[in-house]
């Protein structure tokens, strides 16, 4: 299987995000953080680091896997 391109992969999860807003419903766990992924996949570093901060945010219990995500990957330059 071919791998999907990081700005479709935002696309979609932005338009899930968008969804569950709009119906009132929680983002579920990971979303952000796998957003987060993308936007650093395609070089977008601040929106990376606010996708990984709002998942923190939603899921404080994930606060050590982010904070280690980020310490990794958005501080080497």
């Amino acid at each position: 299987p071919s791998e999907v391109p990081p700005s479709v992969q935002i696309e979609k999860l932005r338009a899930d995000i968008d969804k569950a807003e709009a119906s009132g419903k929680p983002v579920p766990p990971g979303i952000y953080a796998h957003l987060g992924f993308m936007y650093a996949a395609y070089g977008n570093k601040e929106l990376a680091l606010q996708s990984l901060m709002k998942e923190k945010e939603l899921f404080p219990e994930s606060a050590v896997f982010i904070d280690g995500i980020i310490q990794r990957s958005m501080t080497n330059s």
